[in-house]
């Protein structure tokens, strides 16, 4: 193997800019960067360091435009979340008398980006009509990936999730996803591309207009890497598609990559007491977990296998009462464990 081969690309664009340099106090001609093709400079600044691209990319217009053309040298942040709200316009009071809001007259969105304790704002006010895939998008290219993706108000369509997975967006190493008052409105596949598309670890839905097909077991089978998924929806909502199935593919992970968090909370699923006992005995007894079942349908429930659950899982039980279930919370000294049994209710009366 010769030497060459070893050097990072960043020494090697360091030597290709020295070597340019001395040549040109020799009888040789001169070896320019600009020389290359623009396929050669990408290769080469697409492994070099943000600091060595930065410094090229000073040096001449050509340069310049190679690299922003093809958004090279973009850093790593830690944080990436979106905030959009909707401004309206309000008429000046006339004395003591306030008048009327205007329509809707536009969006602000505010992207966030945290780095190394850093954190940088952008304010952009945009025409109601126009969506804020292109603005979303635009911040998204100037940065090389992120871990954390958060959104907030966004509309979660087609367009906002083609234009998220395009080329330019590197989201491989994505491994924690929020969205807090999103509407999601995609097909199951489109949901499924986009959830898969990452590493995910952490997801969580938070007071988001979802349709309840979009939560189920094969949404969610295929997040290998998924240790921590919370749910709250605006109200209550019925997740028929959500199964004991879920718990016993999880219980066949590995104890490293074994979910150690799930919040349920106001979902009635088709998860059963039988279910909930099964993935409680795999668990590994030195993993901390916080586990909230959410409502349990009358038919999922067994007196027996919820017997065997109160008795063997924890050191602190608590149970209480309200007017539309009866909330069971169990607590050992490393796990949390909750889920609400929901009764029968009486026929309404005529």
């Amino acid at each position: 193997m010769s030497s060459s081969s070893v050097l990072s690309p960043s020494v090697k664009l360091s030597i290709l800019i020295k070597s340019a340099m001395s040549s040109s106090q020799t009888n040789q001609p001169a070896l320019h960067l600009c020389d290359l093709p623009n396929d050669v400079l990408i290769n080469v600044f697409s492994k070099a360091s943000t600091g060595d691209v930065l410094a090229v990319k000073q040096a001449n217009k050509q340069l310049h435009r190679v690299v922003e053309q093809y958004n090279l040298g973009r850093p790593s942040v830690d944080e990436f979340s979106v905030e959009m709200r909707t401004n309206c316009k309000r008429v000046a009071p006339i004395g003591r008398i306030q008048m009327k809001p205007a329509k809707e007259s536009g969006r602000r969105i505010v992207v966030t980006m945290k780095r190394k304790g850093k954190v940088k704002q952008i304010v952009e006010e945009t025409e109601y009509e126009q969506g804020p895939s292109r603005a979303i998008n635009h911040q998204l290219r100037k940065i090389e990936s992120t871990s954390k993706l958060s959104f907030d108000g966004i509309c979660i369509n087609s367009e906002f999730v083609q234009g998220l997975l395009s080329k330019l967006n590197r989201l491989r190493s994505v491994v924690s996803v929020t969205l807090t008052l999103c509407r999601i409105d995609l097909e199951e596949s489109e949901w499924v591309k986009f959830l898969s598309s990452m590493p995910i670890e952490s997801l969580s839905l938070d007071f988001c207009t979802i349709n309840s097909s979009l939560i189920s077991d094969k949404t969610l089978l295929p997040l290998s890497s998924l240790r921590s998924l919370r749910i709250q929806p605006r109200g209550l909502i019925h997740l028929p598609l959500l199964t004991d199935s879920l718990l016993h593919h999880w219980t066949g992970r590995h104890s490293n990559d074994f979910v150690h968090t799930l919040h349920l909370y106001n979902c009635t699923t088709e998860i059963s007491t039988e279910g909930i006992l099964e993935f409680l005995q795999v668990l590994p007894p030195n993993i901390k977990g916080d586990f909230d079942f959410g409502r349990i349908h009358p038919e999922a429930q067994n007196e027996g296998h919820l017997m065997r659950l109160l008795l063997s899982c924890g050191s602190w039980m608590n149970v209480k009462d309200d007017w539309r279930s009866r909330r069971v919370e169990i607590k050992t000294p490393i796990k949390a464990i909750a889920f609400n049994l929901v009764g029968i209710e009486p026929p309404a009366s005529q």
